[in-house]
């Protein structure tokens, strides 16, 4: 007699719901708001006030590196950030890296794909 072997339930795989980056705005976001209040004094008002920051003598930050533990909401602000920036004349790139794109054993490899993707970013 032949032994019968039983069929393995088959896992489905979850599906992923994409969220797009016009739907989410810093109103959406809960618990972060001294993050989101500097974001905005740092990032968006020289973006739609240049004149005023102009008028002071004050160069704005023109770049923001995320940092931190997985789950603490930076892609969050990212994209609210991105939606924020594009609602104003002037549109932004949103370059979307992780940090493991630039672990790299050998010496000094690391800050040198960090520093490409920056020189990327200025050029656009």
């Amino acid at each position: 007699m032949k032994s019968q072997k039983k069929a393995r339930p088959q896992k489905k795989l979850a599906v992923a719901q994409s969220t797009k980056v016009e739907s989410i705005s810093f109103k959406d976001i809960g618990g972060l708001q001294f993050n989101i209040r500097y974001l905005k004094e740092s990032i968006v008002y020289p973006m739609l006030y240049p004149e005023v920051f102009k008028k002071l003598h004050f160069t704005p930050t023109r770049r923001i590196l995320f940092h931190g533990p997985s789950g603490t909401g930076k892609t969050l602000l990212a994209n609210a950030l991105a939606n924020e920036c594009n609602q104003s004349q002037r549109k932004v790139t949103f370059f979307m890296r992780k940090g493991s794109d630039y672990l790299s054993q050998q010496l000094r490899e690391s800050e040198r794909n960090l520093r490409l993707v920056f020189e990327a970013a200025e050029k656009k």
